[in-house]
């Protein structure tokens, strides 16, 4: 065993630069190793998050962001009458990325009948938005967290105020959006 040890260290020896060459490979591989190792544990719990959905989203073919897309009443009933039986029901939905009290926040727009279904909301407390009301809003709990808003703030959207009147939870979505009627959107 000892004469091993001294073949071996006289064999490094020998040729330093190969050795050093070679030593560096080997940590580079498993350095590398360690990385795609810790790599594709994120992506499996990254994986294990999502969940999904059958939602499809529609956007006009020129747009690269839902925020630039236009699509008339007539798209819509089309799809609908497409794959009828795959396809439940049609609403437009209008996305805005706007600065509010100093943040930039989504804000979403969908028809108030459609609102608790629009990307599986759930109302966490208060209550939705009534049609016989205007300028009424939900937002969801990771704006609550990141803003002092609760239900009962005013919050000026669009350069009008609205009341704040529930918290809402979005399932498999940890953005952050405020949601109105779609009317009030527009």
């Amino acid at each position: 065993m000892h004469t091993l040890s001294y073949f071996i260290a006289k064999d490094l020896l020998h040729d330093r630069w190969r050795s050093l060459l070679t030593i560096l490979s080997l940590a580079v591989v498993v350095v590398g190793y360690l990385l795609l190792a810790s790599l594709a544990q994120a992506f499996a719990v990254f994986g294990k998050q999502s969940q999904v959905t059958d939602n499809l989203v529609i956007v006009a073919a020129d747009a690269l962001d839902p925020m630039e897309s236009s699509l008339s009443e007539d798209i819509l009933q089309t799809a609908q009458q497409v794959a009828p039986d795959q396809i439940q029901r049609t609403f437009p939905v209008i996305f805005r990325h706007l600065n509010i009290q100093g943040k930039t926040m989504q804000v979403c727009a969908v028809p108030l009948d459609e609102m608790p279904a629009a990307l599986s909301l759930t109302l966490v407390d208060g209550r939705w938005p009534s049609a016989q009301s205007e300028r009424q809003i939900v937002i969801s709990e990771s704006i609550a967290q990141a803003t002092s808003w609760k239900i009962g703030t005013s919050v000026k959207v669009y350069g009008e105020d609205f009341l704040v009147t529930g918290l809402v939870r979005s399932g498999g979505n940890d953005y952050g959006a405020v949601w109105m009627s779609y009317t009030e959107g527009q």
